[in-house]
């Protein structure tokens, strides 16, 4: 799971639920305390002041967003349990157990040369060494964006890390500048 990104988590009762005027949903989140090996499940209170950290446990959707995440950064392993409850008797039980996808690391980018004409200049950017204990590195991806402008423009994207590319002609009012940079997935 990206930890940049909120996760739903939908529920359906899909069997046996067609007759029933009651259906209910409830969502618990736990996050393990222990080890990969060893795993320690502590309940995550929903209370009202984490209402913007997992929304909708008590409906047929949940969301954790980002900023549970964010706020939980070294908790990796999270678990979800939903109860169907129809006509207030337990009817089914479902778990989810998830890992966080750790960012990629120790690496560095470099472009050259470091100033040059827009659609003039060919510019070369080079990622290396990049490190994702998950896995691999699955693709590079090359932006600029505009001062003022918060929308990224693509420029492209490969698995090597490398890229040669004449820019686009930044705003008039900064100086015809852009802002490169480079997602790395």
């Amino acid at each position: 799971i990206n930890p940049s990104m909120s996760l739903i988590v939908d529920g359906q009762c899909l069997n046996g639920c067609e007759n029933n005027d009651v259906t209910m949903y409830d969502f618990r989140v736990f996050r393990n305390i222990g080890n990969l090996s060893h795993m320690l499940w502590n309940e995550f209170n929903n209370s009202n002041s984490n209402d913007l950290l997992i929304r909708g446990n008590l409906t047929q959707a949940l969301t954790l967003t980002k900023q549970l995440f964010n706020q939980y950064s070294n908790e990796i392993i999270w678990k979800v349990d939903l109860n169907i409850i129809l006509n207030y008797n337990l009817k089914g039980t479902s778990s989810i157990i998830f890992k966080l996808n750790s960012l990629p690391h120790n690496g560095s980018c470099s472009i050259s040369p470091t100033q040059g004409y827009a659609l003039d200049t060919f510019f070369v950017i080079n990622c290396m060494d990049w490190i994702d204990d998950d896995g691999f590195i699955e693709k590079y991806e090359f932006f600029v964006t505009y001062k003022d402008n918060p929308l990224p423009l693509a420029l492209n994207f490969n698995s090597l890390g490398s890229l040669r590319v004449q820019l686009p002609l930044g705003p008039e009012y900064d100086d015809n500048k852009v802002s490169l940079y480079v997602r790395i997935i």
